[in-house]
């Protein structure tokens, strides 16, 4: 066997994606089930913000990151990409609500939080969060 033909059988062992691929419905299944906002999901993001609300205040990376940890918003935002990947509408229709529901319900709980949290002053980290550079953008699009 050559070296350009191990090579090749080496990238190809190591970066083909379908090597351990699940079964497409399986998959579509999971997903499905992760797009809901309710009961537990409902909870876990109420105090995920609570989390990353205390952070901020405490001017804490590490406990935003550790909310960012706990928080169930990406099942809706896989939900979003299987669904237009699959030109699956209604997918991609019940994942847009439940973002949707997930950001409203996420900004009344900051609200709340903060208009009851007895520090006024914004901490750095707040004001980092609301001046995103291209690196977040990039960050975000990798994610």
């Amino acid at each position: 066997m050559s070296l350009i033909a191990q090579i090749d059988q080496f990238v190809d062992d190591r970066f083909r994606l379908s090597y351990d691929q699940d079964n497409l419905h399986n998959t579509v299944d999971t997903v499905n089930e992760g797009i809901s906002f309710r009961g537990t999901n409902m909870w876990v993001l109420i105090m995920a913000i609570i989390i990353c609300s205390v952070g901020l205040n405490m001017n804490s990376t590490a406990v935003v990151i550790g909310a960012m940890l706990l928080s169930p918003l990406m099942g809706p935002i896989i939900g979003l990409g299987v669904g237009m990947a699959r030109y699956d509408i209604d997918m991609v229709i019940k994942s847009m609500r439940n973002l949707v529901l997930a950001a409203v319900v996420s900004l009344f709980i900051a609200t709340c939080y903060f208009t009851l949290s007895p520090l006024t002053s914004p901490t750095s980290e707040i004001i980092a969060r609301t001046s995103p550079t291209v690196w977040d953008v990039i960050i975000a699009l990798c994610g």
